[in-house]
């Protein structure tokens, strides 16, 4: 599964991608569609493609359109409605050319639609990082989903201003759980919130539980987990989820919790309201974001504070954001050089500067590009305590989607173990 990345920027892919190559086995069904025929790429994120992450996909299309003369259009669907729509088209042959998936088991209801791919296809494979984020089938590691296009992870952010304010160091955020509870203490005293989450849809939860599992799942464990040999109401999950319990009986949250989406705490943040929230590292609620509403210095980056006992330490940072292409695409040639161009350093440059995807190129200078005092740090913490995959990406759609429902209520009535042994009954079927 996912290597470990501990270089900054020490994720890459290769300058050119051998399109001809790929096409001798790379597609199957019906593809007695032209060379010129439009093509679509099936994506996440609303509709909006004046800005952000649509802006950018267009400017994308655009360069790629220039290059072939074939016309590409988005098929975007909310980042909460994406799985199980895409899922619902790959059943009834719909899916479109280019496919967005993410390569653990929750994807895994994508795979059997898009065609086979192998790292040999591709020109300076060797180039080439994360390859083994995207396999189809642990069973033969050669096969591939889709290419690694860009990296996902998360990290924690703080207001610098609302840390003085309450009389903390602003360069200082906590480093150990223990201390994110005591500046939880100094920010209530205040009357400021402290940690921003979401009640509502609990994909911050899931985040903060995401930055909390590289503390408690070895890379080898976080293997063991997709293959089933570790269940999902293994102790470790317990332990990984107790730290946010406390924070939740601390009073850490923000009162009002419960009704908020990812996108209103996003919001809160921005507009200072919230001193910390755990976020992304690309596309939203995250540094690109703080840029825009904050400021490029007015606030921090952090890794998940280190939990007492424990021993291991990383970052989840990952290249687990990858695009495949249909098996039963019309064009799969054009689909093929869409993919390459989202890969080109022109393409990776635009992805980043506009929708805030971090890169999988050495050659894309990231704080050069951006100018964000944040997006470095982040790759500080990368190179300080190494990139790894987390184990909630091997829930599967079932175990996944139990999880986004239910954490939240599971924080509010303390019942991990039935939360947890729930998890395993979805992962198992």
């Amino acid at each position: 599964m996912s290597q470990i990345f501990t270089k900054r920027r020490g994720l890459s892919i290769a300058a050119a991608i051998g399109v001809g190559a790929l096409l001798a086995g790379c597609a199957s069904g019906d593809n007695s569609g032209s060379a010129d025929s439009p093509i679509t790429l099936l994506t996440s994120g609303d509709a909006d493609t004046t800005q952000g992450q649509g802006k950018a996909m267009n400017d994308v299309i655009a360069l790629f359109t220039e290059q072939t003369g074939v016309e590409a259009e988005q098929d975007r669907v909310p980042f909460d409605q994406f799985l199980a729509s895409a899922t619902t088209k790959a059943r009834a042959g719909k899916l479109g050319d280019v496919v967005e998936m993410l390569p653990g088991a929750n994807f895994e209801s994508l795979f059997s639609s898009v065609a086979d791919l192998t790292q040999e296809q591709f020109a300076d494979a060797d180039l080439l990082s994360g390859w083994s984020a995207t396999v189809k089938d642990v069973a033969d590691d050669s096969v591939f989903a889709g290419v690694p296009v860009g990296a996902q992870g998360v990290v924690w952010y703080y207001n610098k201003a609302l840390f003085e304010q309450v009389g903390l160091d602003p360069e200082a955020p906590p480093a150990t759980w223990d201390e994110m509870l005591a500046t939880c203490d100094a920010f209530k005293a205040e009357g400021i919130s402290p940690i921003g989450m979401s009640g509502s849809d609990s994909f911050i939860l899931w985040w903060a539980w995401s930055s909390l599992s590289p503390q408690f799942f070895s890379t080898e464990d976080v293997n063991a987990v997709r293959a089933g040999d570790i269940p999902l109401n293994d102790e470790r999950f317990m332990d990984s989820l107790q730290p946010l319990l406390d924070s939740y009986n601390a009073d850490c949250w923000n009162d009002d919790f419960a009704g908020k989406k990812f996108t209103d705490v996003e919001a809160d943040f921005g507009a200072g309201k919230v001193a910390m929230v755990p976020g992304l590292i690309s596309n939203a609620i995250n540094w690109k974001v703080w840029d825009d509403k904050l400021g490029t210095d007015a606030y921090g980056v952090f890794n998940a504070p280190k939990v007492a006992g424990t021993s291991l330490q990383g970052q989840f940072f990952n290249p687990v954001l990858m695009y495949g292409v249909s098996a039963k695409s019309q064009n799969p040639d054009a689909a093929l050089k869409l993919i390459e161009t989202m890969a080109s350093a022109e393409g990776q440059t635009i992805l980043l500067k506009e929708a805030s995807q971090f890169p999988n190129r050495t050659d894309v200078d990231v704080v050069g590009v951006t100018g964000s005092t944040g997006a470095g740090q982040i790759l500080e913490i990368v190179d300080a305590v190494g990139g790894v995959d987390v184990a909630q990406n091997q829930f599967n759609g079932a175990a996944q989607s139990a999880s986004w429902t239910n954490l939240t209520q599971t924080m509010i009535s303390g019942d991990l173990s039935a939360f947890l042994d729930d998890l395993e009954k979805q992962q198992r079927g």
